[in-house]
């Protein structure tokens, strides 16, 4: 067949692919409005939040507080490319710490530094869903990271927080390569956690609310 030949395509084949293609793009939120909007009616066909490209922390704010309020809802929050700082990271990792839903978590190419690393992985002392995550080259008029304290921290929320997936993706420093793997390793050396210094560690975390779930978790390990 000839390049500029037409290629013809049954009508109903044509309105299938256009209400599929609708049904998948219902469960992306795209507009901070819509997003919050459906996030206050705890949408049960929305499954990820895609607000990327130039938002500052101020125009973030109002939608992180009502992913604090209704943390189980999405499994997917990407808000890459934007102008967010440590404001932004910090309150994405509560959120984090509360929700039992979100899979996928992907802020890339921001203003974040080492406070907002640290502050997702004490948030993965209690959090047992999120098994991506994408915080790489958000270092742009900052100081480089610390890696090895953001190393140490995700391995210690390794070792009191065992329960993670095993195919975890963590990008943490490049868009190619998971740590997750090498961090796990590193855990695996610490030997088993107490329930001491597990709930310790949780408090300096400040998510006493989790409690009951960590000692859960340790009674059905054996701890």
């Amino acid at each position: 067949m000839r390049s500029h030949e037409k290629v013809y395509v049954p009508q109903e084949k044509y309105t299938a692919v256009i209400s599929h293609a609708k049904k998948e793009m219902s469960g992306v939120a795209l507009i901070r409005r819509d997003a919050k909007v459906r996030l206050k009616r705890e949408d049960p066909t929305l499954r990820e939040i895609q607000i990327n490209y130039g938002y500052s922390d101020k125009e973030l704010n109002s939608l992180l507080d009502c992913m604090l309020a209704h943390p189980n809802v999405v499994s997917t929050v990407q808000l890459s490319n934007n102008c967010a700082s440590d404001v932004t990271g910090v309150k994405v990792a509560r959120y984090v710490a509360i929700s039992s839903t979100i899979k996928t978590l992907i802020m890339a190419h921001n203003e974040f530094t080492e406070a907002t690393h640290l502050a997702i992985a004490k948030a993965l002392l209690v959090n047992t869903s999120l098994r991506a995550i994408v915080v790489y080259n958000n270092t742009y008029n900052c100081e480089p990271l610390n890696r090895s304290l953001i190393d140490t921290a995700f391995a210690v929320a390794l070792h009191f927080n065992q329960n993670r997936h095993p195919r975890s993706i963590w990008r943490l420093y490049g868009q190619k390569k998971s740590i997750f793997n090498r961090l796990r390793a590193v855990a695996e050396t610490y030997g088993p956690p107490s329930m001491l210094s597990l709930l310790r560690q949780c408090d300096r975390a400040r998510t006493k609310t989790k409690i009951r779930e960590i000692c859960f978790f340790l009674t059905t390990k054996n701890v």
